[in-house]
């Protein structure tokens, strides 16, 4: 077997193996109101605790509301962002697939140009024994 049927036997091996499942990691993250009286934590997509200092119960329901709100997006913009940095740090290397590929390609235009050249002098030889 040459090296390029031997590369494409073991690219067609890997992509027949199922993909893993993909886990997704779990990260925590924390929001706060503006004033930082208000504290929410998001952990694995859930809001786990909610903090509030006993001064925010002073102010009236529709600031207390606001404050809550400001805090849970906040929470929630901070996990997003945690999230994707820590599954684009799992991802896999783009350079290395993209050697990968490379290398396949090389041989396999080294393979043909093999199989062109054994042809050609193939198509040679049977022409000069035919006169």
């Amino acid at each position: 077997m040459n090296e390029l049927e031997q590369l494409l036997t073991n690219l067609t091996a890997e992509l027949e193996q199922p993909l893993p499942a993909v886990e997704v990691p779990v990260v925590s993250a924390e929001g706060t109101s503006e004033d930082k009286l208000v504290r929410v934590t998001v952990s694995g997509g859930q809001v786990t605790d909610i903090t509030i200092d006993p001064r925010a119960m002073r102010r009236s329901s529709v600031e207390f509301a606001d404050d809550l709100r400001l805090a849970m997006n906040a929470a929630l913009d901070a996990h997003a962002q945690a999230l994707m940095t820590t599954m684009q740090e799992q991802a896999p290397d783009p350079a290395e697939l993209s050697s990968q590929l490379g290398e396949v390609a090389r041989e396999a235009t080294r393979s043909l140009a093999d199989y062109l050249d054994t042809m050609t002098r193939m198509m040679e030889s049977t022409a000069a024994r035919e006169g």
